[in-house]
């Protein structure tokens, strides 16, 4: 069997949509390859803005409470200009958007991959003698220094979510902006209510008010995000020669989209010398 000419490292949903930019770079399914060190389940509802392939789009509702200034002090203790305030920006308070659910999709997502298979998480080491094996190598993850770097400086967090489950067959997001209410964000969808809370509640207040309002057969989960004010790392900053990372936590950019790594691995692949 021949080696392949790139390896994608990683197991979201920016591996996913680098494999499908591998394909619009001119690659064929079996010159990539994709290791994982583990099929990375997000926390939470994740919704995708753009599918791969063609699917059948949810209609995801979102119901906005309060006001985007409220919110954003709700998130971060201050008013911060997110993509919240265009949500809240017009006079509707509820929207409705037509998205593609991670959850549903994955199973074929990731059967698509030819090259698929369970790796050891990889050292910096490992990525290095990849590199010098393959054409190209797309990682999804940060580099470890420039990461503990960001985490240096406070711009990485992590934020509760309260996960229980709930018989319901809609799918609502409800925005806080309301200031009687400690949570953020809440997301119901069939089977499960995924509750937000700002980084800075603590674990035990979470438990408590889940509890007092009846909700305390859930459980506390972390996610990772980036703090708003959080600097980018430009496109040069994300190539290590024939390496390119991709990724909201690899590029630290906050309004990074997942399906931006596939129009970003096409285009590294493409100009690649």
């Amino acid at each position: 069997m021949n080696e392949p000419d790139i390896t994608i490292i990683g197991g979201g949903l920016s591996a996913i949509y680098a494999y499908f930019g591998c394909l619009d770079a001119g690659y064929n399914a079996d010159q990539i390859e994709v290791l994982a060190s583990k099929m990375a389940l997000p926390i939470g509802a994740i919704f995708m803005y753009e599918s791969p392939i063609p699917w059948v789009a949810t209609p995801i509702t979102s119901i906005l409470l309060g006001t985007a200034d409220v919110y954003s002090v709700n998130q971060w203790t201050k008013v911060v200009k997110t993509s919240a305030h265009n949500r809240f920006g017009n006079s509707q308070k509820t929207v409705t958007d037509y998205l593609y659910m991670y959850e549903e999709m994955a199973t074929t997502l990731w059967g698509m991959m030819p090259s698929l298979r369970e790796s050891k998480p990889l050292s910096p080491t490992d990525i290095e003698e990849l590199k010098h094996e393959r054409k190209a190598v797309i990682c999804t993850f940060a580099n470890p220094t420039t990461k503990q770097g960001y985490a240096d400086k406070g711009y990485l967090i992590n934020f509760p979510i309260y996960i229980n489950k709930v018989e319901t067959d809609k799918h609502i997001v409800v925005y806080n902006g309301l200031n009687t209410i400690p949570w953020v964000r809440q997301t119901m969808v069939p089977g499960h209510q995924y509750t937000e809370y700002p980084n800075h509640v603590f674990s035990i207040a979470v438990a408590t008010y889940e509890n007092n309002r009846g909700n305390g057969d859930g459980q506390i989960h972390f996610a990772p995000d980036l703090m708003p004010n959080t600097p980018p790392l430009t496109w040069d900053e994300r190539i290590e020669n024939n390496l390119l990372r991709v990724g909201r936590l690899a590029a630290f950019e906050t309004g990074y989209l997942s399906h931006k790594a596939r129009r970003e691995t096409s285009r590294f692949l493409q100009e690649l010398v």
